[in-house]
């Protein structure tokens, strides 16, 4: 192009400078005929010198290779080395934490013995009539341990015994909230306590454990716990009266316990005057799943009656209640007749008759009054535990009664003082 060029002055000058343009070409080198960029001589010097321009080429590739991959793994290493150092942190954070919570183990362990000492030592003072020095140390176990339930379930019960009972509902709802299993004898009662005291949301979780239990196993004779469960004339939605009522018939009908010995002028087929019905021969022994045998039901007749009749009064069978207590009052064997009254006056109330109603309940109220005006240490043997569902009979209770003649039945409330409805333990000991 540039021999063909219209500026004359771009052409050659000369044939001679054609022919060493052509040699320059043929000899790779640059051309006059091109611009002479760096990029066109670089070109040309790379194809006249191709084996040291290639070997450069090579050199340099493998040392920037080799310096990438040095970088890679410096900075793989500079990782490792931060993870390591993020693990001995940790580890040595954990073993910070393992010795701390070793230490608080330990120190668990050490407030336990204590606290257990304590609960030991209040049970003696408890157990002595040195109430003063019992409650100190439980109040000690308690601050030692707060997380122990053990301590406030001691506590509850010595707080009963002195007739603190809404500090001792207290107690037993947070040794439930802490842990405390419901299931033991232990327990029979204090659901009436938080009834009586307005721990409702107490009463409803203890009160269905209970029903749970009792579910569990229908045919072994639980009366304590079916006690309970009829403390409260509010009915429980999970709880069925139907169901109970069966349950406490079956246990009635089949219940028995080993007869007392008989005295010497008495025949094997006579029996002594107000013994009530004949018991079942206990027959052949039973076994559970584990093959233990199963104990029979040693409950006095007189207090399954009793039960059996609260069930049958929360169920609204008034008739069958009241000939259930009234045979539970025959038994001259029950110290503690003064709680049928109270109940029976329900029965006759619901069945709308009003004076027998306000009679049993001026026996209930006679009876509780003699019971309070006894010697303090003879009303805490029978006022010691939160299985009397009610501590005394409420005068005004007894006074609508008498006068609901006039009054609807609706407008008759339920006692606003509490009535007692169930035996303790401690008045099942007093029974032959």
């Amino acid at each position: 192009m540039k021999s063909l060029d219209k500026d004359r002055s771009r052409r050659y000058d000369s044939a001679a400078s054609l022919a060493d343009d052509i040699r320059r070409y043929l000899d790779g080198e640059p051309i006059h005929a091109r611009p002479p960029s760096n990029f066109y001589r670089l070109q040309k010097y790379s194809r006249r010198h191709r084996v040291a321009f290639l070997t450069v080429t090579l050199v340099g590739i493998t040392m920037i290779l080799g310096t990438a991959a040095s970088l890679w793994q410096m900075s793989e290493a500079i990782d490792e080395r931060n993870a390591k150092d993020a693990a001995l942190r940790e580890a040595t954070g954990a073993k910070a934490e393992a010795i701390a919570a070793k230490q608080q183990v330990e120190q668990f362990a050490e407030d336990l013995v204590r606290a257990n000492e304590l609960v030991v030592s209040g049970k003696a003072h408890a157990d002595t009539g040195r109430w003063a020095e019992a409650s100190r140390d439980y109040d000690a176990a308690v601050a030692i341990q707060p997380g122990y339930y053990l301590p406030r379930f001691q506590r509850a019960q010595l707080l009963t015994r002195m007739g603190l009972w809404p500090e001792a509902a207290n107690d037993y709802a947070n040794a439930i909230d802490t842990g405390a299993s419901t299931s033991g004898p232990q327990w029979w009662g204090v659901p009436a306590l938080f009834l009586y005291t307005g721990y409702d949301d107490a009463f409803r979780h203890i009160s269905e454990q209970h029903w749970d239990e009792i579910l569990r196993e229908p045919s072994k004779p639980q009366w304590m716990l079916l006690r309970d469960l009829v403390a409260s004339d509010e009915p429980i939605a999970s709880i069925d009266h139907k169901v109970l009522v069966e349950i406490a018939v079956q246990w009635l009908s089949e219940s028995v316990f080993p007869r007392e010995p008989r005295p010497p002028h008495l025949g094997p087929n006579s029996r002594p005057p107000g013994d009530g019905p004949p018991e079942r021969s206990p027959g052949p022994r039973r076994h559970d799943q584990f093959s233990r045998v199963v104990q029979l039901d040693s409950t006095p007749l007189c207090i399954r009656q009793y039960i059996t009749a609260i069930v049958h009064l929360r169920a609204k069978e008034c008739d069958k209640a009241i000939e259930l207590l009234s045979q539970a009052e025959r038994d001259p064997r029950w110290p503690g007749k003064y709680l049928i009254h109270a109940p029976m006056a329900l029965a006759h109330y619901h069945k709308g008759d009003i004076v027998r109603a306000s009679e049993s309940l001026d026996r209930s109220d006679a009876s509780i009054q003699e019971l309070l005006s006894a010697p303090m240490s003879d009303r805490c043997k029978v006022q010691s535990h939160p299985g009397l569902i009610w501590s005394r009979v409420c005068k005004s209770t007894a006074n609508r009664c008498k006068s609901s003649a006039v009054q609807p039945r609706q407008k008759l409330l339920r006692p606003s003082g509490p009535v007692m409805l169930c035996p303790s333990p401690k008045m099942l000991k007093a029974l032959p």
